[in-house]
């Protein structure tokens, strides 16, 4: 069978253009939802973060799953307004399980939830991913310092640099311990 056929659509021999019939995106769509209990899966391709994508017809853009899952069942929305999640599960396309919101709404949803951090939030010490010390490290090295050991020999220690050493004991850095 030839690639357009199988992929874009059938050929009707009757026609006597032959032109390319498509499938509607609503058909499309459902063939790529599993329903179950509860959310209902989307099965067809996926963006990065786990959101269902469907190409919007021939060479269009791609939209999300959960948004035209809600435009069949609610009508069509804007592009300002976002569709968001109540189950917090990205692959989910069940229209009881979505409801409208600005980005802002969006966000305050994911804070609410605990899935982000906001942007008063600081990932301080040992929870910021590019920490090499932790904090019993630290205070180990305020205390080792005091003591009368050099920067140099507690940056060798810890594999840090003196500077750094030399920050910590200063309070420079490492300020909520």
């Amino acid at each position: 069978m030839h690639w357009a056929r199988s992929y874009r659509g059938r050929w009707f021999p009757e026609n006597s253009d032959r032109r390319l019939i498509r499938t509607s995106i609503e058909e499309r769509f459902w063939k790529k939802v599993v329903k179950r209990e509860g959310c209902w899966s989307w099965i067809g391709s996926t963006d990065g973060n786990g959101y269902g994508q469907i190409n919007e017809g021939g060479r269009g853009r791609l939209l999300k799953a959960h948004r035209v899952s809600y435009q069949i069942a609610f009508g069509p929305i804007s592009d300002e307004i976002d569709v968001l999640h109540r189950c917090d599960n990205p692959n989910c396309t069940n229209p009881e399980h979505l409801f409208l919101g600005t980005h802002t709404d969006n966000m305050r949803d994911m804070w609410a939830k605990g899935r982000g951090r906001s942007p008063g939030d600081k990932l301080r010490g040992s929870k910021n991913g590019n920490s090499r010390l932790t904090e019993k490290q630290v205070l180990k090295i305020r205390n080792d310092h005091a003591k009368g050991e050099s920067s140099r020999a507690l940056g060798r220690r810890f594999g840090v640099s003196k500077t750094l050493i030399l920050f910590i004991v200063k309070r420079s850095v490492w300020t909520h311990i």
